[in-house]
């Protein structure tokens, strides 16, 4: 829905994924990680520490499932903000309704969010007039998503339906 913002500076978390398939005119494409570990990361560090990332230098984030992650959700929030160039664009997802990762992931994974949630932590930085929030799925997709139903098992007509009481993803 949002592919023509990816263009220009492009940041995103963990590898390229969503920059490389939506590409619509990346100049420069860096990655974050956590990990120095990581042999395609061209930045490394903690999200939310000051100065990880470069400041008013992206024309896009792309920031999927990734703050829930983060126990200082609001300084990392500040961080992509103050690194977005003037007319940047933060494409961000988090998961509403989930289970819990019981691999690597399990033991930094701090929150879930609500729309409500998410329009105030991103409001409170971007100012609520700059934010757009879009909720994703139904008791139907939340269910199947929990018992960990692939796509073939589950009627695709169904998962179609937003329903924001049952936010599996936020964006």
């Amino acid at each position: 829905q949002h592919s023509q913002a990816i263009q220009g500076r492009t940041l995103e978390i963990g590898d390229a994924t969503y920059c490389t398939r939506f590409d619509n005119g990346i100049t420069h494409q860096d990655i974050l990680h956590i990990s120095p570990d990581d042999p395609n990361a061209t930045i490394i560090g903690d999200l939310a520490q000051d100065d990880v990332l470069p400041r008013d230098t992206f024309d896009c984030q792309v920031i999927t499932q990734t703050l829930h992650l983060i126990y200082d959700m609001k300084s990392a929030v500040q961080q992509l903000h103050d690194a977005l160039r003037p007319g940047g664009v933060l494409l961000l997802t988090v998961p509403g309704i989930t289970s819990i990762d019981r691999g690597e992931w399990g033991d930094t994974w701090y929150w879930s969010l609500t729309r409500t949630s998410a329009a105030r932590l991103l409001g409170d930085v971007f100012g609520p007039e700059n934010i757009t929030i879009s909720v994703f799925g139904n008791a139907y997709s939340a269910t199947c998503f929990i018992q960990g139903m692939a796509l073939e098992e589950v009627e695709q007509s169904f998962l179609d339906v937003i329903d924001p009481s049952y936010p599996v993803i936020i964006g």
